[in-house]
């Protein structure tokens, strides 16, 4: 059995410390997870990914609480994607240089798929191969696509009332876009186009439970991170780089890139996902597509995925 690893590191970006926890094979190839989001920690789904991706047995895994989450909290830290895609580059250099290896591979998951794409337009010189789940592509058209979704199947299962509230939730001006971005997601998980089978509660009370019940939070680290959800969340939702964020321009990537998508996503539509993969140049891609999936096919369909993936990370190779 190869010998393992498994140690805290911090990244020191200025205006906040970005915790990590590296995990896995010990001279294993070095692979960075950038969790979905807006808003969300990745430090305590690091067993549950593990669980989903097999990873750890052949190389290291860093796992990240991204800016304004976890713990990679800061009270005057900037939030808003160019910060973010700066923190990708950081975190892959500092972990180049502390795990000796010239680059790393990146793997995405939704927005987190976004920022490996938009950090490795930006430097590939501490990045491998980019690997990309259900990413958000244009988020205007995403939105308006995820509530056209929500009414049809709504009608399509004949409810007719709970139709008819989304309509007016999604027309809403009393509400904030911050309840109105968490009911769009409420209404699209119950109806299936997040996690097959698994409705928004069932998906809220799992993150609740692996954040408090992590041994790499404390009790009031766990709280804080709940609390900064909605916060960090609320935040980035403010700004106009997220808001109106549109990747289509990227058209060309240095490195190998693959697109994972579900073809029953309703979050990040399938059909942005086959344009973008279209019409991108890159030393090698892919589109792999879940028949049977929505937007989280690592969780949907494991052992499809873990081959997938592994697949796309040996594609990177040099």
């Amino acid at each position: 059995m190869s010998e393992r690893i498994s140690r805290h590191e911090t990244v020191d970006v200025g205006d906040v410390v970005l915790h990590a926890l590296v995990r896995g094979a010990a001279n294993g190839p070095v692979v960075l997870l950038i969790q979905q989001g807006p808003g969300v920690p990745m430090l305590q789904d690091a067993d549950a990914l593990e669980e989903y991706l097999g990873l750890e047995a052949t190389h290291r895994v860093v796992y990240w609480d991204q800016r304004g989450t976890g713990r990679s909290l800061a009270k005057d830290a900037t939030l808003s994607v160019s910060a973010m895609v700066d923190d990708v580059l950081a975190v892959a250099k500092a972990m180049s240089e502390r795990l000796h290896v010239q680059s790393v591979d990146v793997v995405g998951f939704s927005l987190g798929g976004t920022l490996a794409m938009l950090a490795a337009k930006k430097d590939v010189s501490c990045i491998r191969s980019v690997s990309a789940v259900g990413p958000d592509i244009q988020m205007e058209e995403a939105e308006a696509f995820a509530w056209r979704f929500a009414r049809d199947e709504a009608l399509r299962r004949g409810k007719r009332g709970l139709a008819e509230n989304i309509t007016k939730t999604r027309d809403s001006k009393a509400i904030s876009e911050g309840d109105r971005l968490m009911a769009r997601v409420r209404y699209v998980s119950d109806l299936g186009g997040i996690a097959i089978g698994r409705g928004f509660f069932g998906l809220l009370l799992m993150n609740l439970l692996r954040i408090l019940r992590s041994p790499l939070y404390t009790l009031a680290q766990g709280l804080r991170a709940l609390q900064a959800m909605q916060r960090t969340s609320a935040a980035l939702l403010e700004r106009e780089d997220f808001a109106h964020l549109d990747i289509r321009d990227m058209t060309e990537l240095r490195v190998p890139a693959t697109i994972f998508q579900g073809r029953l996503d309703a979050a990040a539509p399938p059909f942005l996902a086959e344009q973008f993969h279209a019409a991108l140049r890159a030393p090698k891609k892919a589109l792999v597509w879940f028949d049977e999936c929505a937007h989280m096919p690592y969780m949907e369909a494991p052992e499809a995925f873990r081959a997938a993936l592994h697949t796309a990370l040996n594609h990177g190779a040099p």
